[in-house]
């Protein structure tokens, strides 16, 4: 009498939800691994193309002035022009100035080609020498695109 029968009153057991909650979970953890795991792949596939690279070609010194050859080459599929006072220099003083563009006074560099241009950077001091070029390019959408280019 005291035993009253619980069958009516009884759910599903805990450890029955609780496998097919994993037998659920777990495949669903697999399948998003898998997923995560072909998008990486494809990242690690994409390849980031500086638009202009820089190169130095050679710099002369005499009485507190600079003269800088450096190449820049375009690796974009837009052209860039440099206007003449688009090139700064950074010295070993930590100053920054501006470098001078030995003719032309803007140049404009089609994709796939390169230029050579010359400044001249006043340092101010015999013991003072240029350390970087940033050069500023604006692409043909108004972009700027800031390239340094090291100089040592």
């Amino acid at each position: 009498m005291g035993s009253k029968r619980r069958s009516a009153k009884r759910g599903v057991s805990e450890l029955v939800v609780i496998l097919a909650l994993i037998a659920i979970v777990v495949p669903l953890i697999i399948v998003l691994q898998n997923w995560l795991s072909s998008r990486a792949g494809a990242l690690e596939s994409v390849t980031v193309v500086q638009p202009l690279v820089g190169y130095l070609v050679g710099r002369t010194y005499s009485g507190g002035n600079e003269t800088i050859t450096f190449g820049i080459r375009n690796q974009a599929r837009d052209t860039f022009t440099i206007a003449s006072n688009a090139i700064r220099a950074v010295l070993s003083d930590g100053n920054v100035v501006n470098a001078s563009l030995i003719l032309p006074r803007s140049v404009t560099i089609s994709p796939g080609s390169e230029v050579v241009l010359t400044v001249k950077v006043a340092t101010g001091s015999a013991n003072v020498r240029t350390v970087a070029l940033i050069v500023t390019a604006t692409d043909s959408t108004g972009r700027r695109v800031e390239l340094s280019i090291n100089i040592g």
